[in-house]
């Protein structure tokens, strides 16, 4: 099941590909995206804005694992200059993401193989 999850700890996760955001090293949006089209290995990550991040985590057919986290540690930092824009990323993560990985995607992908559960972590 794809979800958002808040909590206290780190999680232990292994056998999944994780991403993991620490939050007092995001200062700047382009600082969060960087990190995470990085870590997902995002095309053209350098390059892209929010709006090509949702649509290209939307795909994910590249990550062979099936169980993909992405751990936002010290949640409550980040991107402090722009609370704001932490609001969208968690809510854009949630309805676009999370909602096309739990409700559409079994319509949209041709391969069951290429299915993905996705859990966000905001780590307090």
């Amino acid at each position: 099941m794809s979800e958002i999850i808040f909590c206290d700890v780190i999680p232990e996760i292994k056998g999944e590909h994780v991403v993991y955001i620490e939050s007092k090293e995001m200062k700047t949006k382009t600082d969060f995206l960087f990190s995470l089209g990085k870590q997902l290995d995002l095309p053209d990550y350098e390059n892209c804005d929010w709006y090509n991040y949702l649509f290209w985590m939307k795909n994910l057919t590249w990550i062979p694992d099936r169980k993909i986290s992405i751990i936002i540690n010290d949640y409550e930092n980040l991107l402090p200059q722009n609370p704001a824009y932490k609001s969208t990323v968690l809510f854009d993560l949630g309805y676009e993401v999370l909602h096309f990985w739990t409700q559409k995607a079994n319509w949209v992908l041709e391969d069951e193989e290429y299915l993905k559960e996705i859990k966000i972590y905001c780590v307090e």
